[in-house]
């Protein structure tokens, strides 16, 4: 159990310090010179750095403290020890990038390449279960205080801030514009190594010819259906629904072999985020 303790330990470590090198690569020789924000707290260190010459990581680490004290004793030793770590090494590498050659490049290329590196680093530290602190923490804070306060919608609303931030010290719209696609590549890549590229569809089927079309399914298409019992309220009787998950290509078929058999059925499609098992991509467990 102790080296298993100490390997996981020693991966932790391996992933946060690639994350937040990689992040920091990012706004020195991407978003800085393109007059981009990174977003978040380190957007807010970037302008900091800027207007006064305090350096962006000692701006990172500093506004960072005030929040981990806040949540330790809401979210737990582990949390607040693994985002002490990474804050420690976000503020850390931010300082080291600043000898990397800024790459003087067209804005859209540089919102580009910088909005997929700050995501791909982001991405590596949440996998292993950690935060780069700033917005992260303080979403988290909030949504546990408001529920109703959704993550993403803090985090929009917090780089929101940032952006218009941005766009005023420089006195420039543009640079808001490709800040904000940026960032939306940035989230999306980091939904994209998060939850997996292996999207689908969930299809909810309800008729009364529910084993013509399983057997359909199952021999047609290919796919494994779930019988679930169900009760009409307004109808007042028992009946059964059926749940498939399919991907996007095969939701058309689906359809077709359904009210080919029952043109009465009711059915439900709905956005899957994320399928793995069988006949999708495979369980990632770590070692």
């Amino acid at each position: 159990m102790e080296r298993i303790s100490i390997k996981k330990t020693a991966q932790d470590l391996l992933y946060f310090s690639a994350g937040c090198a990689v992040y920091s690569a990012a706004v020195e020789m991407f978003i800085s010179p393109a007059a981009l924000t990174p977003g978040g707290i380190s957007g807010l260190g970037m302008l900091l750095e800027l207007k006064t010459g305090i350096p962006i990581g000692l701006t990172v680490f500093l506004l960072n403290l005030p929040l981990l004290w806040i949540c330790y004793g809401k979210f737990g030793r582990a949390f607040i020890a693994k985002t002490a770590v990474c804050v420690f090494l976000l503020s850390l590498f931010l300082e080291l990038a600043t000898l990397l050659p800024p790459i003087q490049t067209d804005r859209i290329l540089a919102g580009l390449f910088g909005g997929v590196m700050t995501g791909f680093g982001i991405s590596l530290v949440l996998l292993r279960g950690g935060t780069t602190g700033g917005v992260d923490t303080l979403a988290h804070l909030l949504h546990s205080y408001r529920p109703s306060l959704t993550v993403g919608r803090i985090f929009l609303f917090c780089d929101a801030v940032v952006i218009l931030l941005t766009a005023l010290y420089f006195r420039d719209v543009t640079s808001a514009l490709y800040s904000a696609v940026s960032l939306y590549l940035s989230s999306r890549l980091i939904d994209a190594i998060l939850y997996g590229g292996d999207k689908g569809k969930v299809i909810y089927i309800l008729s009364s010819h529910h084993d013509q079309i399983s057997r359909a399914l199952l021999i047609e298409i290919g796919r494994g259906v779930t019988v679930i019992p169900v009760w009409g309220a307004y109808t007042g009787r028992d009946g059964r629904m059926l749940m498939c998950a399919v991907r996007r290509e095969e939701v058309a078929a689906v359809r077709q072999t359904v009210y080919r058999i029952d043109e009465h059925a009711f059915t439900m499609i709905c956005e899957a985020g994320d399928i793995t098992g069988e006949g999708f991509q495979k369980t990632g467990i770590d070692k």
